[in-house]
Order: structure tokens, then C-alpha cells, then sequence
């Protein structure tokens, strides 16, 4: 496999056994789709491919989707984990691409007109994260954003660009308002955003450790066998995982899943799964 698209997540949302649903819309019209497991009273949040270059992310979530629907019907446990009780105890939502006008640009090109204006060059497909506009999804939330443009000046970025561009204000992309208006409207205990590449969890913001998240988080790295790190720099600031724990004190996690250059080669995405579906499974129930 040399992408995810959008069309393959629709055609393997269509064949799970639960109802999907839109969000939102993307600047190019495509919506961004949301599943439900369980029915217990605790919301658990995780969503994948806010990056275009990071489409493995979705796989991924959508795998998770189809191994806890296919144990919840078997009743057999699942890494360990009684599926079961987890169906009664939370509500996971799962946003398996929040970004798919960026994987279709990433995979395919574009002849969008919003990014007719960029100087894109002749491999901008090789580093294309941002959406369909040429803004960096997680960089666009309202977390620090005033230091996020300190530190776009200081690498020269002053524009819509393949990467790191976080817009004019925050929430100024459909994506990122959409995903917030969806926080806003749920009462989450615990969010984590897919990204790649690193096999680190970050879990802070800005110095800032809700209360218990440390816990979770060394249950995760035991889980998973990543490692717990902290985000520098640019990284540090307009992240969706810095924005939920500044606006709602409780725990969220960026976790970096396989290692090399992105777009990480599907190859890897076996051992990915294996690390990543007890990990998934162990916040729900620790969250």
C-alpha cells in the first residue's frame, strides 16, 4: 500500500457493523467521519492524520475499530483486555482522518486554487502536511499562538506552506474548528492524536502535567514501548494535544508511532497495530 485515501476510509467505514457520521468538512468539501464504540458514560477521544504525510495514522484507527467490534461479538478478549466491559464503561470516538484534502494532496498533487499562489516546487507532494490551503492543522488551535508565530518568523515561515504554517488565528481552518466544536460539545476525560514517526508519547504542555496524566502515561509506555518525551520549539505551541490540555486540564497525548522518514512504508504497519491497539484499549480504561 503506497497511500490511505479518503475513499479507502469510506469503503472500510462502510463495511464496520457501526453507524459513521460527519463532523465537518474539509476546505475541499470532504467531510471528516466520526464512529462510536460502546455506550458508557466515560468519552474518550482519538484521532488520527492531522497531517498529510501521516496517513497511516488512519489504518490504524480503523483497525482498532474493527478488532474491538470483532471481539465484542465473539466475547474473547482482546489483548488481554475484556472488550466487553469496556463497551459498558466508555464511549470511544474515533476520527480515524482529519485531514484528508492533506493526504490527497500528499498522495496525488493538486491543482487546488488556494495554493495556486505558493511557490510549491517540484517535490512539494514529498512534504506536504499542511490541508488543503496550505495551513498545518496542528499548529492552528489556540494554544500559544502568539509563540508559535515568534518561532514561523525565526524559520522564515511567514505563509501558507507544505508544513508548520499554523494559519492567521486560531481555529481559522474548517478541520480544526470542526474537531473543537466536536471537544466542545463532549465531556472527554482523555484525547490522544496519532502522529508519525518517533515512538515517543508527548504528554505536557508548556511544563504543564494534568493530574494523573504521568500515571497514564507510564502505563502507555509499558503498554507500548514507546518512550514519554517533551515537544521543543516550533513543536511546542498550537498542537491539539497543547490546546485540550490548556483549556480542559486533563490528560491528552501525542503519541508518534513507527520510525523512519515520512510517509512511513506500510511495512511497518504490522508491529505498529501490535504496539498501538493495547495502548488504545488501556487509555479507554484508564481515562
Amino acid at each position: 500500500m503506497k497511500s490511505y485515501t479518503y475513499n479507502d476510509l469510506i469503503k472500510d467505514l462502510k463495511e464496520l457493523s457501526v453507524p459513521f457520521y460527519s463532523i465537518g468538512k474539509t476546505v475541499f468539501g470532504r467531510n471528516i467521519y466520526s464512529i462510536k464504540l460502546g455506550r458508557g458514560e466515560k468519552q474518550i477521544l482519538i484521532v488520527g492524520a492531522h497531517h498529510g504525510l501521516e496517513w497511516l495514522t488512519s489504518p490504524l484507527i480503523v483497525e482498532f475499530a474493527k478488532q474491538y467490534l470483532k471481539h465484542l461479538k465473539s466475547g474473547k478478549r482482546l489483548k488481554g483486555y475484556d472488550v466487553l466491559k469496556l463497551y459498558k464503561t466508555a464511549t470511544i470516538h474515533l476520527i480515524p482522518m482529519l485531514n484528508p484534502d492533506g493526504i490527497e494532496i500528499a498522495t496525488f498533487g493538486t491543482d487546488s486554487p488556494y495554493l495556486n499562489r505558493i511557490n510549491l516546487g517540484n517535490d512539494f507532494k514529498k512534504n506536504w502536511q499542511s490541508n488543503g490551503r496550505g495551513i498545518d492543522l496542528n499548529h492552528n488551535y489556540d494554544a500559544g499562538f502568539n509563540m508559535l508565530k515568534k518561532q514561523e518568523f525565526k524559520m522564515g515561515i511567514t505563509s501558507p506552506c507544505a508544513t508548520r504554517y499554523g494559519g492567521t488565528h486560531p481555529e481559522s481552518e474548517p478541520e480544526t474548528k470542526a474537531l473543537c466544536d466536536y471537544v466542545r460539545k463532549n465531556d472527554f476525560r482523555l484525547c490522544i492524536a496519532y502522529h508519525s514517526q518517533g515512538e515517543v508519547i508527548y504528554y505536557d504542555y508548556n511544563g504543564y502535567v494534568p493530574e494523573n496524566s504521568y500515571e497514564i502515561l507510564k502505563a502507555l509506555c509499558r503498554e507500548s514501548t514507546y518512550r514519554p518525551d517533551k515537544t521543543e520549539e516550533i513543536a511546542s505551541y498550537g498542537g491539539f494535544k497543547d490546546w485540550f490540555i490548556e483549556k480542559y486540564r486533563l490528560p491528552a497525548y501525542t503519541v508518534e508511532v513507527g520510525l523512519g522518514k515520512n510517509p512511513l512504508s506500510y511495512t511497518q504497519f504490522p508491529e505498529i497495530v501490535e504496539k498501538n491497539i493495547p495502548l488504545m484499549l488501556l487509555a479507554s480504561f484508564l481515562g
